[in-house]
């Protein structure tokens, strides 16, 4: 839907990919418990966002450096983010 919503406004893609590859499985299980929890009648109203403990967070920031380096190599089949780099008709 990306890739066409832009052609349709004239741009080109040149590039599209998915990023947060090696984070997926974390979100998809956080996904995967609320809909359980949800049928179980326990659906959440508010989403709570604390402070990330320091350890977390430079781990994260560590998968995401990793994730940088390999994407130059290949493209990754699914993740959190959808990303595209597309060049106006004006630009040759």
């Amino acid at each position: 839907m990306l890739r066409q919503a832009l052609e349709e406004a004239g741009y080109r893609v040149r590039e599209m990919s998915y990023f947060m590859f090696l984070l997926f499985p974390l979100a998809l299980l956080a996904r995967m418990k609320d809909r359980f929890m949800a049928m179980l009648g326990r659906k959440r109203a508010t989403v709570e966002l604390g402070d990330l403990p320091h350890y977390l967070g430079t781990l994260f920031s560590l998968t995401l450096r990793i994730e940088a380096l390999v994407s130059k190599k290949m493209r990754f089949p699914v993740g959190l983010w959808l990303f595209a780099l597309a060049a106006s008709p004006d630009d040759r």
